[in-house]
């Protein structure tokens, strides 16, 4: 048995008051039931479900739980229709008829969970962690590195005004949740992961406590190892997540 720690940083934390953070550890992830777990994404509603809510993009864009992902990249000093919240990009695919569906089915599962409650899901694979803290908080400059998933760093700026989530001094995820590291990221060979959703307001609280909920079930129904999904606030910022092999070293 390993933990990973996760924090809110107390900056962060009085920056943004309602902040809620989530996550759960989970391990056999290497040895789920792949056709169960796809069989239980169910994208095709999920897109019907999106297509039927959002007529256009500029519906999705005003649903309040994505335009506060809008304002708080916003707070960061970017622009948020070039640094858009991974719910966003997600939803966005879904209602335009792009199929989200990838070669990871471990990915795909949290994605359907992502556009089911519009909430922002990540999760990074706990082996290549470089340490057992994972901190929210604001960029380090001078210090950190960010390799991003899918492109380059050059229009990720590391500036101090950005949130990001931190692990020693590499970034796991830029902007709160826009683009994942690939140097942490799922990959075809993941076995055990952290899986981490959030908010930043009331109203989107109960999305990222259900996305968790439903993830985790999804997971657990195709035969991983699950622990319950536990909660950070700015007035109880740390969690103890328990993974119960491998994991980061100590």
């Amino acid at each position: 048995m390993s933990v990973v720690t996760m924090r809110i940083a107390a900056d962060v934390g009085v920056r943004y008051p309602d902040l809620l953070v989530g996550g759960f550890c989970a391990t056999n992830l290497a040895g789920v039931d792949v056709a169960l777990l796809r069989a239980r994404t169910r994208f095709t509603e999920a897109r019907a479900a999106l297509q039927a809510r959002y007529a256009t993009t500029d519906a999705l864009v005003a649903d309040e739980r994505i335009r506060a992902w809008r304002d708080a990249i916003r707070s960061c000093g970017l622009k948020p229709s070039e640094y858009r919240s991974s719910v966003e990009q997600l939803c966005r695919r879904l209602i335009a008829g792009r199929l989200a569906e990838g070669q990871l089915p471990l990915v795909d599962a949290y994605c359907y969970a992502s556009a089911v409650h519009r909430a922002p899901l990540g999760a990074y694979d706990t082996a290549r962690l470089p340490g057992p803290m994972i901190e929210l908080r604001y960029c380090q400059p001078a210090t950190d590195r960010f390799v991003p998933l899918g492109g380059s760093a050059s229009p990720m700026p590391l500036q101090p005004s950005v949130v990001v989530y931190a692990c020693t001094h590499r970034v796991l995820c830029y902007a709160f949740n826009h683009r994942d590291s690939a140097e942490t990221c799922l990959t075809p060979r993941t076995n055990d992961a952290v899986f981490i959703a959030e908010a930043i307001t009331p109203a989107q609280h109960a999305g990222a406590r259900n996305a968790l909920i439903e993830l985790a079930a999804l997971f657990r129904g195709a035969g991983a190892l699950v622990e319950e999904p536990a909660f950070a606030t700015p007035a109880d910022p740390t969690l103890r997540l328990v993974t119960r092999t491998g994991g980061p070293p100590a």
